[in-house]
């Protein structure tokens, strides 16, 4: 029996994935438990349809994210920290509030919404002191993304 997987099932397959199974398999356990649907012609042509709007969709994104680069590589990115008298600051500067700041500048620019927060991975240490630094990013997922630096400036506010 042809079936269709509604999640992950190990020795079996992946979800979305159109599965010839024996009938008893089907019908005893992977029908009733939800974890499959019956493959008829209607099931397998929406199926087909929503692999090929996810496949447009990262096409998309993928041309986006080379618009991007160049204008991410560009910006010098302004993040303010909480500092004592002497110039100290209280807390440092994490990958998340990097990654946070990359992200609304991508989103304040036109197209810039299909770009979510898996996009953009900082993998740097936190920053302790104040100043400009040359931070290294990735953009974009997989083999598709780019790794470059970019320009943070740490200010402090009392």
């Amino acid at each position: 029996m042809k079936v269709i997987l509604t999640r992950d099932i190990p020795g079996t397959g992946r979800k979305g994935e159109i599965k010839n199974v024996a009938d008893g398999h089907a019908k005893n356990f992977l029908l009733p438990k939800g974890w499959a649907k019956p493959a008829t012609a209607d099931v397998v042509a929406h199926i087909q349809a929503q692999h090929e709007n996810e496949a447009r969709r990262w096409q998309e994104k993928k041309q986006a994210i080379v618009v991007f680069i160049p204008l991410v590589k560009k910006q010098v990115f302004a993040l303010t920290v909480k500092t004592g008298k002497d110039g100290q600051i209280f807390t440092a500067v994490h990958h998340q509030e990097i990654e946070k700041a990359v992200l609304t500048f991508v989103h304040t620019q036109s197209g810039g919404s299909m770009i979510d927060e898996h996009d953009i991975v900082c993998a740097e240490k936190p920053i302790k002191e104040l100043g400009k630094k040359q931070i290294q990013i990735t953009f974009g997922r997989g083999g598709d993304g780019a790794s470059f630096p970019i320009t943070v400036d740490v200010s402090g506010e009392k």
